[in-house]
């Protein structure tokens, strides 16, 4: 009996689940603008909701770019997982990132993981000199942390200043996403060869 299971993964694997946690923002954005003026249960319920995703948003393209970057990585350079992504990330059998550190902050695992795309796409992004951003990212995975674990019921408030604090902080990060994106696109049309002749 022969084994025809494939393990190679393609992007679209990869990526498949990040539509869908974005279309779960715009949904909660429009039950919140829908939530009576007034509501405070249903404004505070809301704003839990978004923080869960927010957070699944984050986390969620993090760990894929880290997955992606072990691909990439691994097929430019053997050495690649041992040598860069070990240090923070455990991979199967397979060489495939197996599970995103729990051991780190939500911060210092996105700049781990865009460092990782970048060097597996022989980019030089950087996420650059720490700011004010930085410290809202640390916010919101501080206050995800009491919604997943209350030690006391104010824990699972999350009021109106927590909802500006998360949309700036998911606002920062999908827009440093798309650079990174960017960056990474450019790299890779730099640095690969032409195929055929030159016009």
């Amino acid at each position: 009996m022969t084994d025809d299971t494939d393990d190679t993964v393609s992007l679209k694997e990869i990526w498949g689940a990040i539509p869908m946690l974005s279309d779960d923002v715009q949904r909660w954005l429009i039950v919140m603008d829908e939530t009576p003026e007034g509501d405070a249960e249903g404004e505070e319920f809301v704003y839990r909701m978004l923080l869960r995703t927010a957070v699944a948003v984050i986390e969620g393209i993090t760990f894929r770019v880290v997955l992606q970057a072990s691909v990439v990585g691994s097929a430019q350079r053997p050495d690649f997982i041992s040598q860069e992504l070990a240090k923070f990330y455990e991979f199967d059998e397979n060489g495939i990132a197996a599970a995103p550190p729990e051991r780190s902050g939500m911060l210092e695992a996105i700049r781990f993981g865009f460092h990782a795309y970048a060097q597996a796409h022989d980019s030089d992004y950087s996420l650059g000199t720490p700011d004010d951003n930085w410290e809202v990212i640390d916010d919101i995975a501080g206050l995800h942390q009491q919604l997943v674990a209350p030690g006391r019921v104010e824990d699972l408030v999350v009021t109106e200043e927590d909802f500006v604090k998360i949309s700036r902080g998911i606002g920062w990060f999908l827009k440093r996403w798309h650079e990174l994106l960017f960056k990474c696109g450019h790299a890779l049309i730099e640095t690969t060869p032409l195929q055929g002749p030159v016009m």
